[in-house]
């Protein structure tokens, strides 16, 4: 696992490296983009009292445009995942998992007219992340207290699904994707549940 995350991260470096002349010629697009996820755990050990909880996504992107229908885009993504209890009137728990997202996509463009401005597309492909912080906040009438999370892995692993419009306005791009990850295996040493994420997400890029 951790040499795909150094992988793919490597890959990222590469490509943010490749020289203005590549970027001017529009194979290569860069650009940032931000929205929110909604988050859940599943798994034998979560029930039903785990709900979805709400929490933000935001990074940046490099797209490789290997043809006028089919591209490469790697993604590095602050992304807030997890889960809220809520069983109990007076005690809601929310588990706040925090990772570096780092989606390696295909990225496959609906045939349009080469004039128009809107290219719907839909992606796939794997994640890597990297778990920066794990909170679980208690909170009730008298006040909130927040907690490490104990025996859970460093990184995770899974699988994005997703479809977008891309946006021609000027120089630019404006985008707009909705996406599915879940987790391949568990994300704790101990219990038996993983990262399943709903994502919403509006970006632009540069060129």
């Amino acid at each position: 696992m951790k040499k795909t995350i150094v992988g793919m991260i490597a890959l990222v470096i590469v490509l943010c490296a490749l020289p203005a002349s590549v970027l001017a010629e529009g194979l290569i697009r860069v650009g940032i983009k931000g929205g929110a996820n909604f988050a859940n755990l599943v798994g034998t050990d979560i029930d039903s009292n785990w709900k979805t909880k709400i929490g933000p996504a935001a990074g940046g992107f490099v797209s490789f445009q290997i043809s006028w229908l089919l591209a490469i885009q790697t993604e590095v993504l602050y992304s807030q995942k997890g889960s809220m209890w809520k069983g109990d009137p007076d005690l809601t728990l929310k588990a706040n998992l925090t990772f570096v997202d780092i989606p390696l996509l295909v990225k496959f463009f609906l045939p349009v007219s080469a004039q128009s401005a809107l290219r719907p597309n839909v992606f796939v492909g794997p994640y890597a992340a990297v778990n920066v912080s794990a909170k679980m906040k208690e909170e009730t009438a008298e006040g909130g207290d927040e907690t490490d999370i104990e025996d859970l892995k460093k990184t995770d692993l899974g699988l994005v699904v997703g479809g977008g419009i891309d946006f021609a306005v000027g120089k630019g791009k404006i985008l707009l994707d909705v996406r599915y990850s879940f987790g391949f295996s568990s994300f704790s040493t101990i219990e038996n549940f993983k990262n399943k994420v709903f994502t919403v997400l509006a970006g632009y890029s540069f060129n």
